[in-house]
């Protein structure tokens, strides 16, 4: 009876988990087999803290490796004027989902984790910041596998 009861649990958190990672690439405009990079932000975050992701990013653009991904940022607010603004004063280009401060539990990602890359089987790895060219490293490494 206690594995029936623990089958089922992990099974509804992976339903949950497949629904919220189907709304993120909806989103996105991302197809099934894409790979999907997540960005968390948050509206009062230091500078620094947007850095990492736009470096990634160039590495991406710079490597010819951006077209196979589909980048999508989280940002914890209530309201989509807030992302909005969010999109215009930090000249973000890629599509933006409102956060109500859950999406690193709803990934299972670690509350100190700045992003998160789904391939295209939906294996999820998290990453905290560090130095943005290792980052890119395992993301590439990631999605290679």
């Amino acid at each position: 009876m206690k594995k029936l009861i623990i089958l089922f649990l992990l099974l509804s958190i992976q339903i949950c988990l497949s629904n919220y990672i189907d709304d993120l690439r909806t989103t996105a405009k991302a197809e099934t087999g894409d790979n999907l990079i997540v960005f968390y932000f948050e509206m009062a975050a230091c500078f620094k803290y947007y850095i990492e992701p736009d470096l990634i990013i160039s590495h991406l653009v710079q490597q010819n490796e951006l077209k196979n991904f589909k980048i999508i940022g989280i940002v914890v607010c209530d309201r989509d004027i807030e992302l909005k603004i969010f999109k215009k004063e930090h000249k973000w280009e890629f599509p933006l989902y409102r956060d109500d401060g859950n999406a690193r539990t709803n990934l299972n990602a670690p509350y100190d984790s700045f992003c998160t890359v789904i391939n295209a089987e939906n294996k999820l790895l998290h990453l905290k910041p560090g130095t943005p060219e290792a980052n890119y490293n395992k993301i590439i490494d990631f999605i290679s596998e």
